[in-house]
This record gives C-alpha cells, sequence and structure tokens, in this order.
C-alpha cells in the first residue's frame, strides 16, 4: 500500500493536529472573504466588469490559498513547484467532487439545495484538510 494512504489509515482522534486544522479553519474564512470581496472590489473600486473582476478573484484566491496552506497551514519548506501542481490538480478533483456531490444530495436524494451545499462542504473540509496534510504538502509535524 502506498506510505501516504497507509499514513491517512493509521490517523486516531488523540493523534489529529489541532494546531494546523485550526489554521485550515483560519484560512477558509479568509478563503471566504477574499472570495466574495475582491469581485466587489475589482468591480467597484477598480471598474472591471463583472466577468473579469471574478475571474482575477478567484485567480488570486487559489494563489493566496496555496501560499498560506503552504507557509502558515502546513509550513512546508521543501519544493514549491511539485506542491504547487499537486495543490491544482486536488483543487480541480475536489471542484468536480463537490459539485458531483451536490448533484447526488439535490437531484437523487432531494435534499433542500442550501443543506445540501453545506453538507457537501463541511465534509469537503475535512477530506480536503486530509489530502492537503498527506498528499500535498505532506506530514510536516508542525505544532
Amino acid at each position: 500500500m502506498n506510505a501516504v494512504w497507509q499514513r491517512i489509515l493509521n490517523l486516531s482522534l488523540l493523534r489529529i493536529p489541532w494546531g494546523e486544522l485550526n489554521r485550515f479553519f483560519q484560512l477558509a474564512l479568509v478563503s471566504i472573504c477574499v472570495t466574495l470581496g475582491l469581485p466587489v472590489f475589482f468591480h467597484e473600486v477598480v471598474l472591471l466588469e463583472e466577468e473579469p473582476a471574478v475571474g482575477l478573484a478567484l485567480l488570486t484566491a487559489f494563489l493566496v490559498n496555496f501560499l498560506l496552506a503552504r507557509r502558515y497551514v502546513f509550513r512546508s519548506r521543501t519544493n514549491v513547484l511539485p506542491q504547487l501542481f499537486r495543490f491544482a490538480a486536488a483543487n480541480l478533483a475536489f471542484r468536480l467532487v463537490e459539485y458531483l456531490a451536490f448533484l447526488a444530495l439535490y437531484n437523487w436524494a432531494g435534499l433542500f439545495y442550501v443543506l445540501a451545499i453545506a453538507i457537501v462542504l463541511l465534509s469537503s473540509f475535512v477530506i480536503k484538510f486530509v489530502i492537503y496534510r498527506f498528499y500535498v504538502f505532506g506530514a510536516t509535524g508542525a505544532p
């Protein structure tokens, strides 16, 4: 079995890296602010049209999320390019899976769309933390 998956399977509640998890939650809050605030700033202050304002904000959020996850959350100091490629691939995969999970909960399970989104995003948060920690950035042992 792959060493990364072996480490993931060996997790226990007593060994959860609470410091990293707290910093990951903080990153999520920053990401929400950037993703919601920058399009408004770019459109209302910089006077960009809505479409490029949102696109630029999403690109900025991607880069901010990568840099903060790498240095602040997981405190990684290893080679940046492989991590950037893994981060990009993981983000694309997460967006696809999140959308498919939303469709399943909304269309097939008949959940209210806001509840379906909330379930998907909360589940994604936990899974994303594990994937980022063990696959994208590696276990750093940061407190």
